[in-house]
């Protein structure tokens, strides 16, 4: 992640699919020698300026220029489209270097209109994608070949593909299409749709992998259809399942649920009604920006979660908003379909007893001891510490991470159900360098995902990762509802047998502060050695502390 910060923010003053003015730029350009595919939709050889055309291949890729395309471009020109073979085909190097050459791309039955013709070339507009550069769409350069003045058929109902990707079958031979490609029905043949193509092809595809209902815009579906792209690819220019761009990703997503936006970030961020930060929904969309222009967008799925295609070299991912490298470039949220109605649960309190300062050691005077495991790296240790925990019948505590949740849920349902949880931030960070809107972020969506994953609420426990806090964030946890709990002693057992920690060590380090009220430091996790210095002592550390006449508690037992 952090090495992206990036692409993203380097590439900020070149970026052109996702918001700035396009500039000419030159290349060799490959060889337009017609294909011989059985499946290559037939295209008449003249095109006419200022008359619409459309789309008869899979995905058209728009171009800067006729001599924008080059030699490792040549299976994305033909047709049909090899687009698939195309994407797969080129380097890291061959999609870097797509910048300023690929602007955005059409899908299979796309309207466009055709500005001028040059040679093997079209320019056209696409007037689905809406841009400053030209008030008709999207101005880019085509090959004629995978053009057709033919109109797909009239029909009063339409297909729209839903699938990531889908083949479309015929006799002739099979095409694959992309996400979001919408063709006219023509009827039923089994379980597959009949759909026509520009140019008078007929053909079918499966009804599973597409939809003759209008996909609903809510965030619920938006959010969920984002989250089937999650893996693909960084492809710049790109508008479809084989590969996007950041706005593209947005753009398809969006025009497939029946909501209109611009192609490029910054265009985007002026549509919609802006969105407080701390009043985001799913479906919203994020923008971040540098020089007044925003050159990154990405979709808010919810409890300070965000779906973007991020830069050159990553793929789309679902990640943190508060953990993203470009956040302090955050600039402003657009919300552009209608508000989901939120439930209002009854807020948690902050108990009296967690108010005003974080707990070194449980309120008692009696001979108790609290034993509590930081869930946050692996989990090499978990079923030992489980083992050991079950066989003497002691409780203990566990502060679980939201991102250990999501690695690790079966571990996590495990502890849930049989042991106290607490709160340990998402990603754990040290909450004293983020501000205070990050900071609940974190909070906030490690509760979600805990509640989601085992089905109990971590309140009011609360653990700062690295035990990094100040009064700030403290007021911050407490607002809430959380309470800091710290520690009187840490065994020191994740530091591994390398850096000098043994079973004995971690034994005798809890032995030598015991005290009424003691709350233990452990972690479920291995060392960067592997071992697990805590989990494989705590049979003999629960033995001696017994011995002594200490029991050990859970730290709720003592919240009031």
């Amino acid at each position: 992640m952090k090495h992206r910060l990036w692409m993203c923010v380097a590439l900020a003053t070149l970026l052109v699919a996702c918001g700035t003015v396009p500039v000419a730029r030159q290349s060799p350009a490959p060889s337009l020698l017609p294909t011989s595919s059985p499946v290559a939709t037939p295209t008449p050889a003249v095109l006419t300026a200022g008359a619409p055309a459309w789309v008869s291949v899979s995905v058209a890729s728009g171009w800067r220029s006729t001599s924008s395309a080059r030699l490792a471009d040549a299976p994305s020109l033909q047709n049909p489209a090899q687009v698939r073979a195309w994407v797969d085909g080129m380097t890291a190097a061959d999609k870097l270097g797509l910048i300023d050459r690929l602007d955005t791309q059409a899908l299979l039955g796309d309207e466009v209109l055709v500005l001028e013709i040059a040679g093997n070339w079209a320019k056209v507009a696409i007037p689905g994608q809406a841009t400053p550069l030209d008030a008709r769409g999207y101005p880019v350069w085509m090959p004629v070949r995978q053009l057709t003045p033919l109109a797909p058929p009239d029909s009063d109902q339409s297909v729209t593909v839903t699938a990531p990707h889908a083949y479309l079958r015929s006799p002739a031979g099979d095409i694959e299409v992309s996400f979001g490609t919408t063709l006219p029905l023509i009827g039923m043949e089994g379980s597959s749709y009949v759909v026509g193509l520009p140019g008078g092809a007929v053909m079918t595809i499966d009804a599973g992998a597409a939809t003759a209902e209008e996909l609903a815009p809510t965030a619920a579906s938006i959010v969920t259809t984002a989250r089937s792209f999650v893996g693909l690819p960084y492809l710049w220019g790109g508008t479809s399942g084989f590969g996007f761009d950041c706005s593209g990703l947005v753009h398809l997503i969006y025009r497939a649920h029946g909501v209109a936006l611009p192609r490029d970030s910054d265009p985007q961020s002026k549509v919609g009604v802006a969105v407080a930060r701390s009043a985001l929904q799913p479906g919203d969309l994020i923008f971040f920006s540098s020089q007044e222009k925003a050159y990154h967008v990405a979709i808010y799925a919810g409890s300070g979660m965000v779906i973007d295609s991020p830069s050159p070299g990553y793929p789309v991912e679902e990640v943190s908003l508060a953990s993203m490298p470009n956040v302090s470039d955050y600039s402003g949220a657009r919300r552009v379909i209608p508000a989901t109605p939120q439930p209002s649960p009854a807020p948690s309190r902050l108990p009296a007893s967690l108010a005003g300062r974080e707990w070194t050691k449980l309120p008692t005077t009696a001979k108790v001891v609290a034993l509590t495991f930081d869930a946050g790296g692996n989990d090499a240790g978990v079923a030992p510490v489980l083992k050991a925990l079950a066989d003497a019948g002691a409780p203990a505590t566990f502060f679980l991470t939201g991102r250990w949740t999501e690695v690790y849920p079966a571990d996590a349902r495990t502890i849930a159900a049989n042991y106290a949880i607490g709160n340990h931030t998402y990603s754990h960070p040290h909450l004293t360098q983020l501000n205070d809107q990050q900071a609940a972020e974190e909070i906030s969506h490690a509760e979600a995902l805990i509640k989601s994953t085992t089905g109990r609420d971590p309140h009011p426990l609360f653990r700062f990762p690295y035990g990094s806090s100040d009064a700030r964030v403290l007021a911050d946890c407490h607002a809430l509802a959380y309470g800091g709990i710290r520690w009187t002693v840490d065994t020191l057992g994740w530091e591994g047998r390398s850096n000098g920690q043994s079973e004995a060590s971690v034994v005798q380090r809890v032995l030598n502060a015991l005290q009424p009220g003691e709350i233990v430091l452990m972690h479920v996790g291995a060392a960067t050695d592997g071992t697990t210095l805590d989990a494989n002592a705590l049979p003999t550390l629960i033995r001696d502390l017994r011995a002594r006449g200490y029991e050990p508690v859970l730290i709720s037992d003592y919240v009031s």
